[in-house]
């Protein structure tokens, strides 16, 4: 759950999260039902545990929505459609069809398809924490990230947030480790072996793997890029004699630069990741407390570090 996060920030203002439960007991329309046969896409929000479509703890909420879908490749359909119009030819000793009768044959070879068609399905989690003020949907791209929440704009009738993001983030990190620019916080730590993907002023991509951060070849590679993806970890600084990973992740600002977080582990403390039992809410609230108290902190050593 949110191993991919994108956060935004909400003012309580212009938002009312307090109906949602109610919403959810009367907008039927807005649950999730299987794909049936003839159909080709459903999505809807769904239980979380048995008949749970919400859980509500330390003033966070939690939401899941699916979205499910059947593909079908044209080159399937055109070469099933081909087969069925060459044998109506065959019946009718005719050469020619109209576009309006192979428009419903068309249909009918479409429809017997999605019967068989694989059924795609993907679960995104929506955590409304009322503390801070954000919101953190578990996709990986800004697309699924609006589709989920504008499901929940249609449960609640208003939804006002924006996404979290500096167009200049990728730039600074890399200043900050090829020209000793301005500092992380002490919070945030930039793992000794990082990971980077990085882009030039091309687009043309670079992927650093195995180099420690501070090898000059490492710096050499990075001076004039920016900054596309690389590895992050939440440390706990109270002690300078242990520093205390807390929770890892991908930093992967967008080329606009909308802050988007991928492999995010909250679970690195011995003993937080014991309890699995998905069919009972502590599971998830558990993970709800932790999400929200790593996540705040990380974006707000980000927005120190951009400003």
């Amino acid at each position: 759950m949110f191993k991919n996060l994108i956060p935004y920030k909400f003012s309580p203002d212009d938002n009312d999260f307090s109906v949602i439960s109610k919403a959810l007991k009367t907008e039927k329309k807005l649950l999730f039902n299987k794909i049936e046969d003839s159909q080709s896409y459903a999505c809807g929000f769904s239980h979380i545990v048995k008949d749970n479509y919400i859980i509500e703890t330390d003033n966070r909420i939690l939401l899941k929505v699916i979205f499910s879908h059947k593909s079908i490749k044209k080159s399937t359909i055109d070469s099933k459609l081909e087969e069925r119009l060459d044998k109506i030819k065959e019946e009718n000793k005719t050469n020619e069809i109209s576009k309006h009768v192979a428009d419903i044959y068309k249909y009918q070879v479409e429809a017997e398809c999605l019967r068989f068609a694989p059924i795609t399905s993907k679960e995104i989690y929506i955590l409304i924490d009322n503390y801070t003020n954000y919101i953190y949907v578990s996709a990986a791209t800004t697309n699924v990230a609006e589709e989920a929440l504008n499901l929940l704009r249609k449960l609640i009738g208003k939804l006002v947030c924006h996404k979290i993001g500096s167009n200049l983030i990728g730039d600074k990190i890399i200043n900050h480790l090829c020209f000793n620019g301005k500092d992380l916080p002490a919070e945030l730590f930039i793992d000794d072996y990082p990971l980077i993907s990085a882009n030039d002023k091309n687009s043309v991509k670079v992927k650093i793997d195995g180099m420690h951060k501070n090898d000059p070849h490492f710096l050499n590679i990075l001076m004039g890029l920016s900054v596309r993806s690389i590895d992050m970890s939440l440390v706990n600084i109270q002690d300078k004699n242990d520093c205390q990973k807390l929770a890892s992740f991908a930093f992967c600002p967008s080329n606009n630069g909308i802050f988007i977080f991928k492999n995010f582990n909250y679970d690195l403390i011995d003993g937080q990741e014991e309890y699995t039992d998905y069919d009972d809410s502590y599971f998830y609230t558990s993970k709800m407390i932790l999400i929200g108290k790593y996540m705040n902190n990380i974006l707000l050593n980000l927005n120190l570090f951009c400003n």
